[in-house]
């Protein structure tokens, strides 16, 4: 799983979550899943990736939505974190708030005519 963003925080949460989940779902070691920041993650790919673009933050929606992206607006970091599943990469994230930026609005209109966007809730 790749946390887009570099926080300490962030990616050792997902890491506790996942531990006490272990043995709750089929009692699957889930501590075997790779949790790191898009840097972690140069050089190297995986089977299957879960890209989390989410993103909470006190002032989020305050300023202009270019700021509210923040590290996601990083071309570099974009094609790192696209590019390194081998089979399969789910994004999680708010896609009318992604496509403010091209190359994730260029990923969205990609995927919208193949139906590859879900929607879990709508506001």
């Amino acid at each position: 799983m790749i946390e887009t963003y570099a926080s300490c925080f962030q990616v050792n949460y997902i890491k506790e979550k996942l531990e006490k989940c272990s043995d709750v779902i089929m009692g699957k070691d889930l501590t075997k899943i790779e949790v790191g920041s898009t840097e972690q993650f140069q050089g190297r790919e995986s089977r299957v990736v879960l890209l989390s673009t989410v993103r909470s933050s006190m002032g989020f929606g305050r300023g202009e939505i270019s700021d509210d992206l923040g590290f996601l607006k990083c071309p570099k970091r974009f094609n790192v974190a696209i590019t390194r599943a081998k089979s399969l990469l789910i994004v999680i994230g708010d896609a009318n708030l992604l496509k403010h930026n091209e190359n994730w609005k260029a990923l969205i209109d990609r995927a919208k005519p193949k139906r590859r966007i879900v929607t879990l809730c709508k506001k």
